[in-house]
């Protein structure tokens, strides 16, 4: 549900913006859309949820300038965890491996 939640940001996000944010740091600039500085990726959702066991913000990599694509990735604590729409194999600059370390990993919908 948390990526859920953020993939809800980032759309929406990009539905004003065209582009999505550079990075997930609500305090980062590059959070702010570059065609209207008043839309922020913070009017979206108030805080990015962290993961629970590890208690850090989730990996996020975008690609392009302006950022047009995107991968979230989460760490799942066993294996038999799998989700359908999983993506595999190495998503922009993300480790989307099943094995050995039971990444999850998220593409724009």
């Amino acid at each position: 549900s948390d990526l859920a939640q953020i993939q809800l940001a980032l759309e929406l996000y990009f539905d004003r913006c065209n582009a999505y944010p550079g990075s997930l740091d609500l305090t980062n600039p590059n959070t702010t859309c570059a065609t209207n500085s008043n839309i922020k990726l913070g009017n979206y959702i108030t805080a990015i949820p962290t993961d629970p066991v590890t208690k850090v913000v989730y990996d996020y990599s975008g690609s392009g300038s302006p950022v047009v694509d995107y991968a979230l990735r989460a760490k799942l604590e066993t294996s038999n965890q799998a989700l359908s729409d999983d993506v595999d194999g190495t998503q922009l600059t993300l480790d989307c491996s099943d094995s050995p370390n039971f990444y999850y990993c998220v593409k724009p919908k």
